[in-house]
């Protein structure tokens, strides 16, 4: 039964103002992210259906509230997107207000008591983790979005209720093979942060003594990446260097190691079309087997859409991730805006010039990456001239890495690795610096008694000698940062 309420009504055991017979009512939810409802009616019900006014609608979670927000009126029929009663919270300011020490629970009620009118809602959460947040004119909405960021957990919205859980959803032993049981299911896999192999680094640029740990899973082509890890360890908690360094390599291992459990398999976002059974909410445990990665993934239900009429799902979304929908558009939004003003600003062309002139150069280049290692620069070969972009030099690059050293006395090895191929290794200039305990060496091809030897690897990899009749005592492997141009 779908029912409407007036604004400001806030107890939903009655039938309301009226009850309603809609031809279509849609909810949509995902974890951490957006809530409402999508309706469709007749115009017989237009007293009713206007904004601000409260629907109430069945969803898997029992009845939950949703507040009108706008409505669209064609011919005899009126569509109208409603918002769950949870963004009321948008409406309510803190204006300065610091929470020191607090339990996610503590945080909540703390800053629901600190806004500028009475807050409607209450708090409620399980995790006892410890932080601190100073909230500095910012909606009560925005308020819970960075407590969830910061002490973690999911958002649960019931009515007027706002939890944050450690966990949430039931594991009824749901299992889905792909192209078995199941035919309406689209699947989509994000390789690009697939690690199997990573080189640790941490604080001061440590390193482990075995230099790489390896996943259990490994793939026909190899997955490896550097990774700095962020480590909270003072060294005055120790008695001695040796057991700071110790404590230091145990903590990076553990990172590490969980880090490969993680990014060990691609990201993959499944999409059903059905209702299956034993689905109860967000949360859910689901076994997917999928030959086609050779993993079987334990995922869990990270958005629906449900039939308010029908009392079923439409849609079910699962995967190894959570989205933030909310973050994901004001940070596609953001990343957007900045790249044409950017552009509009520094090379003073019209935007729409600047697409087609782009189009162009992803034609030429459609081996350029995009990554933090691909720059362009005008003195690669990059020319405008009459609003068109052109290279010169397409087989140009330049590199910039963390990069494992060797030294042995005055003879430096290390490995140049690039993600596309490089016609042809020549190495017009760079800059060295190897980090040492304490200190920094610099090296550069101009500085006296300084030479190097390029020995081609394959394609993709170039070994590169340096010998400095400058460097006295350094002999091991060292963290380096090399900036190369290559042609």
């Amino acid at each position: 039964m779908i029912r409407v309420f007036s604004t400001t009504d806030k107890i939903y055991n009655s039938n309301g103002d009226a009850v309603i017979l809609p031809t279509k009512a849609r909810v949509k939810n995902s974890d951490n992210g957006e809530y409402y409802l999508e309706l469709t009616c007749g115009s017989e019900y237009n007293e009713y259906i206007q904004a601000n006014n409260i629907i109430v609608a069945p969803t898997p979670q029992g009845d939950q509230a949703f507040r009108i927000r706008t409505v669209r009126k064609k011919s005899r029929k009126l569509e109208a997107k409603a918002w769950h009663v949870y963004y009321d919270s948008e409406t309510y300011l803190i204006a300065d207000s610091y929470a020191v020490n607090k339990t996610c629970k503590q945080a909540l009620n703390y800053f629901n008591n600190a806004t500028d009118n009475p807050s409607p809602f209450t708090m409620d959460s399980d995790i006892n983790k410890i932080d601190s947040y100073r909230c500095v004119r910012t909606s009560l909405a925005e308020c819970i979005g960075v407590i969830v960021e910061r002490w973690g957990g999911h958002l649960i919205r019931d009515n007027w209720d706002v939890k944050v859980l450690k966990s949430i959803g039931t594991d009824n032993g749901i299992t889905i093979e792909y192209r078995k049981n199941l035919k309406e299911l689209t699947a989509s896999y994000d390789w690009s942060g697939v690690t199997t192999k990573v080189m640790p680094v941490g604080k001061d640029g440590i390193l482990l003594d075995e230099i790489y740990l390896y996943s259990d899973i490994q793939y026909t082509i190899p997955f490896t990446r550097s990774v700095t890890f962020d480590q909270d360890i003072d060294q005055e908690d120790y008695p001695d260097e040796q057991s700071y360094i110790r404590a230091l390599k145990a903590d990076l291992k553990a990172q590490a190691i969980n880090f490969l459990n993680t990014y060990s398999i691609p990201v993959v976002n499944y999409e059903l079309k059905g209702n299956p059974e034993k689905v109860t909410d967000i949360g859910d445990m689901i076994e997917v087997r999928d030959e086609r990665i050779g993993v079987n993934i334990l995922t869990q239900v990270i958005a629906y859409e449900y039939d308010a009429i029908a009392d079923k799902y439409v849609s079910l979304e699962f995967g190894n991730f959570v989205p933030s929908l909310d973050g994901l558009m004001s940070n596609i939004s953001a990343n957007t805006n900045t790249q044409i003003n950017q552009a509009t600003a520094n090379l003073n062309i019209e935007v729409n010039s600047l697409y087609r002139s782009i189009a162009v150069i992803n034609t030429n280049i459609e081996t350029l990456q995009d990554n933090k290692q691909d720059k362009l620069y005008t003195g690669d070969g990059i020319k405008i001239a009459n609003n068109v972009i052109s290279l010169d030099k397409l087989g140009s690059y330049s590199y910039e890495n963390n990069i494992i050293t060797e030294v042995n006395g005055t003879i430096i090895t290390l490995f140049i690795e690039v993600p596309r191929p490089i016609n042809n290794f020549l190495l017009n200039d760079f800059l060295l610096r190897i980090y040492t305990q304490g200190s920094t060496v610099e090296i550069t091809p101009l500085t006296t008694g300084v030479s190097y030897t390029l020995t081609k690897v394959n394609d993709y990899t170039e070994k590169l000698v340096i010998t400095d009749t400058n460097l006295s005592g350094l002999s091991g492997m060292y963290n380096a940062y090399l900036v190369a141009d290559i042609n």
